[in-house]
């Protein structure tokens, strides 16, 4: 079976310095193409460099690395591009004890983040996002400025995944402010690894789960709240069952709760029961509201 294509693009700097272009949301391991930062910076319509590179041979001495379908299989070069993620900047203010990015911000670093972001504009994608590798917010001054230059003629919405630490209701505020001066909608995604708040500080160390909760809830209440991640291990295996209702109660208006498994090369073990966990998890949640879990069925 041929593979439409993808709609979705990620710029992931990768431990060498090297950009991953992973551009299948299905296979994003499979799905890959490793250029150089200069690359993006020096071309001059960055949906045709995607597609360019995506149609290099593996032997091409313009890819850095390769591990993609063969065209035969997989030809997204065909599809529109409709949202793009930046992930070159790994750095963050707090430091979660399964993240393997221990990284500090640097000017370097955010020199080549927000000159990436600049090179998406002007392409009238459905989504920017700013996401997976680090925290945006450290970068809060220049984020913000970045938001407010944004058009319609750039994205129609930005998807900000953030670990919630660094923002307050005036930071929502002007989420809001620029949402309606811009007409540009705003899906955040908050990573929250525990219910508890003992347990929660000793994963994601350097955060406050108080105030995280808080931030959840005032972002729900201005509607930007779209998902919730959960990252599961062995530090919260206990509490996988117990997640989707702990959400419930508040009353969070969200479109899913992310259940993703930690996996430590070290620990192959807790990898395998986070997804025991994560299948039975969502069969359960999956019941309560009358959906069909068919696919998890076959899938577990």
């Amino acid at each position: 079976m041929i593979c439409e294509g993808s709609h979705i693009v990620r710029f992931v700097l990768n431990d060498k310095g090297f950009v991953e272009i992973k551009g299948c949301p299905y296979k994003w391991d499979t799905n890959l193409r490793i250029i150089s930062l200069n690359d993006i910076f020096e071309s001059e319509n960055i949906l045709s460099l995607l597609k360019e590179a995506h149609s290099y041979n593996y032997e091409d001495k313009r890819l850095l690395g390769s591990k993609c379908w063969p065209e035969e299989i997989c030809d997204w070069r065909n599809e529109s591009i409709k949202e793009i993620g930046v992930c070159i900047s790994r750095a963050c203010n707090i430091h979660c004890v399964h993240c393997g990015y221990r990284a500090d911000p640097s000017e370097k670093d955010k020199e080549n983040y927000f000159k990436v972001l600049e090179k998406i504009k002007g392409n009238k994608l459905k989504y920017i996002a700013l996401t997976s590798v680090g925290e945006p917010f450290i970068y809060k001054k220049e984020t913000f400025d970045y938001l407010k230059s944004l058009t319609l003629n750039d994205c129609e919405i930005v998807k900000i995944q953030t670990n919630a630490t660094l923002i307050d209701e005036k930071d929502i505020n002007l989420l809001e402010e620029i949402k309606n001066n811009s007409g540009i909608n705003f899906e955040v995604v908050v990573s929250i690894d525990s219910i508890y708040k003992e347990n929660f500080e000793k994963i994601r160390v350097g955060a406050i789960f108080e105030k995280v909760l808080e931030n959840i809830d005032y972002l729900n209440k201005k509607g930007f709240l779209r998902n919730i991640d959960f990252c599961v291990q062995k530090d919260n295996f206990e509490e996988v069952p117990y997640i989707f209702h702990f959400f419930s109660a508040l009353g969070l208006n969200i479109k899913q709760i992310n259940l993703n498994p930690v996996s430590r090369y070290e620990d192959y073990e807790e990898t395998e029961m986070a997804w025991k966990l994560i299948n039975e998890a969502y069969k359960q949640a999956y019941e309560e509201k009358g959906f069909s879990i068919e696919y998890l069925k076959n899938n577990s």
